[in-house]
């Protein structure tokens, strides 16, 4: 039979290694905690940068759409400027039509560079869109995930404790 002693000695032992366990458990806990509000607040940030991505994007169109649409009112006044001078001045024919040709297309090319501009824009902010999402993912990737306390550890902490507590027992 055991003496109070080592009943004792065997059960603070069994005490401290569960309040040891009990520690590592809220440790783990609270390292996943800031894990998780990492993630959250990286997922914020990338949400945040795609959007404002996406209103330059919005705006840049609009200015592309803008910049053709006054480009074409020139081009309409250009042309009725030069419709209405030649009817005036009895100029018709192939000349007039050479003007007119011109006009469009400048008005054409315009356009057309407009576009390209667009495009280039597109695809530099498709790239921006890629770096912000794999900066947010960095960011997630950056804070390392904590390992969990292992129960079979404390369970050989308790037997290695008892075993002590036996094996150092007063003899009679």
């Amino acid at each position: 039979m055991c003496d109070p002693i080592t009943l004792m000695t065997i059960g603070v032992s069994i005490a401290g290694s569960m309040v040891q366990y009990q520690g590592q458990q809220d440790s783990y806990d609270a390292q996943m905690a800031r894990v998780k509000a990492n993630a959250d607040n990286a997922n914020a940030a990338t949400r945040t940068n795609m959007n404002n991505i996406n209103t330059r994007a919005q705006q840049e169109g609009l200015a592309a759409n803008q910049k053709k649409f006054e480009s074409g009112l020139d081009t309409r006044a250009a042309v009725a400027t030069a419709v209405t001078a030649a009817g005036e001045g009895n100029v018709s024919g192939m000349s007039v039509n050479a003007v007119l040709g011109d006009f469009y297309g400048k008005q054409g090319r315009f356009d057309a560079a407009v576009d390209t501009n667009q495009d280039f824009s597109r695809s530099y902010l498709a790239g921006e869109m890629d770096a912000a999402s794999a900066q947010g993912q960095n960011q997630i990737n950056s804070m390392p995930l904590p390992e969990a306390p292992n129960p079979a550890a404390m369970l050989v902490d308790i037997f290695g404790s008892a075993v002590s507590g036996y094996a150092s027992r007063p003899t009679t």
